[in-house]
């Protein structure tokens, strides 16, 4: 293993990052944290990429860190005394307060460059922005809470965290990290998640993943938040009122024009106001005015501000008796309120949140199949195997991942199944028998294997008794024994049977 020494040296990708942090006036023991980091990621890098194929580069990942240290981060302080990896942030001071470790540190970091929700009207579209912005938190402090340069762990300690986080890596399964990302920046980011799903699945796949998204989105959301219940019926009431005045077309496009008459009355006077330098110095010498601007020209760019994101409101405004644009407003509270009403009619708990959840990977799970039709080449079938394996790890509660959940056991099985049948066809992992079903037996321990390489999986195969003995090794290294009843016949049909380890990639 590289020293630090060796791993911070100058000249090399860290450079940049080290030199951020010196500029900041961080405490020691804060740049130090830091600095962990870094050699954190560092060491863990090599096994992860390999672990979960769909990542950023080491040198992104970096430079994305040391970018939001530099751009979002003035003060970091430690608090020793908080709960552990407990951390708050202040968007306004560019403040950090946190446990002195690395892994609140780097959730911290990415959770003061997420965008804020405060400002969302839409119950639907908070819920589903804060699933987002947890669930990039949880994955970008992965690479250090999970991976240590020698083992892989899964050990997100919050239950409702687990839940984001499976929801998180559900959509990257769907469309991969690089478009999440970008949709997640946008403003229009369920629009343009639900663009994508349909070019990939279809409309009524895509209309059924979303429909559950949003639901699972929705009762973490409220689940999560002490006072969401009430925040869930006070906006149900609220948007009762506004589809009431939607039904009424010829009163709700009335009150909109006047809405509009008198925003276009107000940014009259601006323009009065701004169409010489004496109307203006006039008014800026009112009581109060003078005082908070201190400069004629600074009360000028303000006037221009404001009158700006008055047209821009009118603008708004008549989009939305548009008739196009009226129908899908309608529709999309139509759609919003009933979905809200069915969750604020239950009692939410982690049963249901739960069962929403299973029902999540069912469809999710479906999805594989799209994948395992359209890849041929040998890359993105490994991938597709490095991917069907990290998912069966993503955890769902303490004690269970996904492959430990009964109700999903058949829908992995077949999906595994399938993956295994065209890894065989396309002559990328040894065929032991020309039995599908004797073969999937053989070769399913790929997609639950801790083997950091799956290029160094090897199985020995005996026989005895009518009991097929399978061990199998991370190269040299004894990992696993499974032991299965098997027939004679159905023995015989495997064609290598020697007591030698046989490797399982071609």
């Amino acid at each position: 293993m590289r020293s630090k020494e060796n791993l911070f040296s100058k000249g090399n990708q860290d450079t940049f990052f080290e030199e951020i942090i010196e500029k900041k006036y961080f405490s020691d023991e804060v740049k130090s944290l830091i600095l962990n980091i870094l050699y954190k990621i560092n060491i863990s890098y090599k096994d992860y990429s390999k672990i979960k194929y769909d990542v950023k580069q080491k040198n992104e990942i970096i430079s994305e860190i040391s970018n939001i240290i530099n751009e979002d981060c003035n003060i970091i302080e430690l608090d020793s005394k908080s709960k552990k990896n407990e951390y708050t942030i202040d968007k306004k001071e560019k403040k950090i307060t946190v446990f002195p470790n690395e892994i609140p540190l780097i959730e911290a970091l990415y959770c003061i460059d997420n965008g804020s929700t405060e400002k969302i009207k839409s119950f639907l579209n908070k819920a589903f922005l804060s699933t987002l912005n947890r669930g990039r938190v949880l994955d970008a402090a992965e690479i250090i809470r999970d991976f240590n340069g020698w083992s892989w762990t899964s050990s997100i300690e919050n239950n409702n965290d687990r839940i984001l986080n499976i929801i998180y890596q559900n959509l990257i399964i769907l469309i991969g990290r690089k478009h999440l990302e970008e949709i997640k920046k946008s403003k229009s980011f369920r629009d343009d998640l639900i663009n994508k799903l349909q070019e990939i699945y279809g409309e009524k796949k895509s209309e059924t993943l979303m429909n559950k998204l949003d639901k699972c989105c929705i009762l973490a959301y409220v689940n999560s938040n002490k006072d969401g219940f009430n925040e869930l019926q006070k906006y149900i009431k609220k948007q009762e009122k506004i589809l009431v005045l939607l039904e009424d077309k010829p009163k709700y496009i009335y009150r909109i024009k006047q809405k509009n008459n008198d925003i276009m009355n107000e940014v009259t006077k601006i323009s009065n106001i701004l169409s010489s330098d004496k109307k203006l110095e006039k008014v800026y010498m009112r009581p109060g005015i003078k005082e908070k601007y201190k400069y004629m020209d600074s009360y000028r760019e303000y006037l221009v501000k404001i009158q700006n994101l008055k047209l821009k409101q009118i603008e708004k405004n008549s989009d939305l008796i548009n008739p196009f644009e009226y129908e899908k407003r309608k529709i999309q509270l139509q759609y919003e309120l009933n979905l809200l009403k069915s969750i604020a009619e239950i009692n939410i708990n982690n049963e249901v949140i739960y069962k929403n959840i299973i029902d999540l990977q069912r469809l999710v799970i479906s999805c594989f199949y799209k994948k395992i039709e359209i890849f041929e080449l040998r890359k993105e079938l490994l991938n597709l195997v490095h991917e069907l394996r990290y998912y069966n790890y993503t955890p769902i509660d303490e004690n269970l991942c996904i492959k430990d959940i009964k109700e999903l056991e058949v829908d992995i099985r077949n999906v595994q199944f399938k993956i295994i049948s065209k890894l065989s066809d396309a002559k990328v992992i040894e065929s032991f028998s020309t039995d599908y079903n004797i073969n999937y037996l053989i070769l399913k321990y790929m997609f639950i294997t801790k083997t950091i390489n799956l290029n160094k999986l090897y199985v020995k195969i005996s026989y005895d008794n009518k009991k097929l003995r399978l061990q199998y090794y991370d190269e040299n290294e004894f990992e696993s024994e499974i032991t299965i009843n098997l027939s004679k016949d159905d023995f015989e049909q495997i064609s290598k049977k020697t007591g030698k380890k046989i490797k399982l990639f071609i």
